[in-house]
């Protein structure tokens, strides 16, 4: 036989009976939002998935986008018949060498005859040794022996009044070549002390 509720759950049971459509309603509305949030966070996984097959590593600087590029590329360098490119010959030479050709009385291959021998004239420019060029600047300088006002001579190739220690100093090709190889030729200023030395 069944024991008879307690009066705490019947008035439990009660508040349940009266209650339960507006706990039925609030489920169900939260079931709906559930089911609501879902289909966009399904939306989104197949966003981001379709993104992640379409990144594709960052094209070079230089190169063409596809609509640009030729379908048949064709040889690389010049055209056939263009004119030669090369050296110019020197208009002023320095120095001459002549190697002469010692032949055997015949081929030691096969035992025939040698030929005339023909000339092959080549120039080899080289730069020449270069030697810095050195001025020495004597200036004078002179005081007031009354006020202490000094007068000093100067010259229009000196680059500071510092003597001493500090009286070598770089001239004005030389500040040239370094600025243009710190700021032309981008050397560090470490490879350019080492240029200038």
């Amino acid at each position: 036989m069944l024991d008879a509720d307690s009066p705490e759950q019947q008035a439990l049971r009660e508040l349940l009976a009266e209650r339960s459509p507006v706990l039925l309603q609030i489920i169900s509305n939260l079931m709906e939002a559930n089911a609501v949030l879902r289909a966009e966070v399904a939306a989104l996984k197949d966003r981001v998935s379709e993104l992640e097959s379409q990144n594709r590593p960052p094209a070079a600087p230089f190169r063409r986008p596809a609509e640009q590029k030729k379908s048949a590329p064709g040889r690389p360098g010049r055209k056939p018949g263009h004119p030669g490119a090369c050296r110019t010959i020197p208009a002023q030479i320095d120095g001459t060498a002549e190697v002469s050709l010692i032949l055997p009385g015949c081929c030691p291959q096969c035992g025939g005859a040698w030929s005339a021998p023909l000339p092959c004239v080549q120039y080899v420019e080289d730069l020449p040794p270069v030697r810095p060029r050195v001025l020495k600047i004597t200036t004078w300088s002179a005081a007031c022996t009354g006020c202490g006002c000094t007068a000093v001579s100067t010259h229009p190739q000196q680059v500071s009044t510092a003597g001493g220690c500090a009286g070598v100093h770089l001239g004005a090709r030389a500040q040239a070549l370094a600025a243009a190889l710190k700021h032309g030729c981008g050397l560090t200023l470490s490879k350019t002390a080492r240029v200038l030395k």
